[in-house]
């Protein structure tokens, strides 16, 4: 009998990289992730607007496999020397999402989260226009709300 990885990370890149029909960087595929928490993040909190929990929770579950397969194989293995600022910022923001439910103000919570991740998305959009030389990767600086 064979195992089952179950984690999605491995794949990932391989199969977001045909999503976009082969033609994406690096930083494309990691801009499209983001944009993908993003998106479940905002219907989290819309459902939770809605008293609808069950769907909150899918749509939280959804953006937190994103961050895991990032954690597992973009911030560790595609990201080279700034792997570890990505790995703490997933930290962070994997962390913030799942207290959610403990914070006194909720709707707040998800609006910082939601901050957060529409400026790392801009600077991912940055990143991945055409670079000038001596430009790298986005740093700690430029990434962290």
């Amino acid at each position: 009998m064979t195992e089952h990885n179950t984690t999605p990370a491995p794949g990932g890149h391989k199969a977001y990289r045909k999503k976009l029909h082969g033609a994406a960087s690096r930083e494309e595929i990691l801009l499209s992730l983001n944009k993908g928490i993003y998106g479940f993040l905002k219907a989290a909190k819309f459902s939770y607007e809605q008293d609808s929990l069950d769907k909150m929770c899918r749509n939280t579950q959804k953006s937190l496999q994103i961050i895991q397969a990032l954690k597992g194989h973009f911030a560790t293995l595609e990201a080279g020397k700034n792997g570890a600022i990505l790995q703490r910022y997933y930290d962070f923001i994997f962390k913030k999402i799942v207290l959610i439910q403990r914070s006194s103000d909720i709707l707040s919570e998800f609006d910082h989260i939601l901050s957060t991740l529409e400026n790392f998305c801009r600077t991912l959009e940055q990143a991945a226009s055409p670079r000038k030389s001596g430009q790298n990767f986005p740093t700690r600086a430029n990434i962290v709300a």
